[in-house]
């Protein structure tokens, strides 16, 4: 596991799940997303009060580690004329983690989009 200094920053989900972001994986997404860089704190709150969690079952498949998964999480994007009607993306890397595998999930990206893929399985829900 790594120091806990790597970090940039980590949160906790709904679920209880630690969810980490360094700053390579924050570079990472900013290089592909540059539209998200005044809005890290809502991803970092994307995480803590989500109003969705998606399986992504299509992202699984594709990672090395067959006891990981990849998890979305889905809020509302911000009430702006370009984001209108779309969602705040943040995919997540479940993997196992030191001695008696437990979970930590690791920031893969995030993005705006009009709504969840047609791939993944809702697994909560924010109740109203």
């Amino acid at each position: 596991m790594a120091e806990p200094e790597r970090w940039r920053w980590t949160e906790t989900d709904p679920l209880g799940q630690p969810i980490h972001c360094g700053e390579a994986e924050w570079q990472h997404v900013l290089a592909r997303h540059r539209e998200l860089a005044p809005y890290e704190a809502m991803v970092r709150a994307a995480i803590r009060y989500p109003q969705a969690i998606y399986d992504d079952l299509e992202g699984t498949e594709r990672l090395a580690n067959p006891a990981g998964m990849v998890v979305d999480y889905m809020v509302p994007a911000p009430a702006e004329d370009h984001f209108i009607g779309h969602w705040l993306k943040v995919s997540v890397k479940w993997l196992p983690d030191g001695p008696g595998g437990n979970t930590v999930g690791y920031v893969q990206t995030a993005y705006f989009l009009p709504g969840p893929k047609y791939r993944v399985q809702l697994r909560w829900r924010r109740s109203a």
